[in-house]
């Protein structure tokens, strides 16, 4: 039997110095229904150590389109799901070559 683990990993970024981090956790439930949101929680920053509460970033996190697998994203992220159609449709053009 196939064994796997669950991990979730936030990325975070300071709104003063605009640097990037990430952090990873274990669930110990996988299905206690708890949000995964971490609104109004307090998160420090590594580089410059500027603490705020955090909030989810707008327009990443939408609902899927129900005409495409892709979600519909603000301007500025829909390029890659535009690119990822093309490189899509371009591995099925050439599965049915074969």
């Amino acid at each position: 039997m196939h064994r796997y683990t669950v991990e979730l990993l936030y990325h975070f970024e300071c709104e003063l110095c605009h640097q990037w981090w990430s952090y990873a956790m274990t669930p110990t439930e996988l299905n206690s229904g708890k949000s995964l949101e971490l609104n109004n929680e307090k998160v420090h920053c590594m580089h410059c150590g500027h603490t705020k509460e955090c909030e989810i970033k707008p327009n990443v996190h939408n609902k899927l389109d129900t005409k495409t697998k892709y979600p519909t994203v603000h301007t500025e992220n829909n390029a890659r799901h535009k690119i990822a159609e093309f490189i899509e449709k371009d591995i099925k053009d050439a599965m049915r070559v074969r």
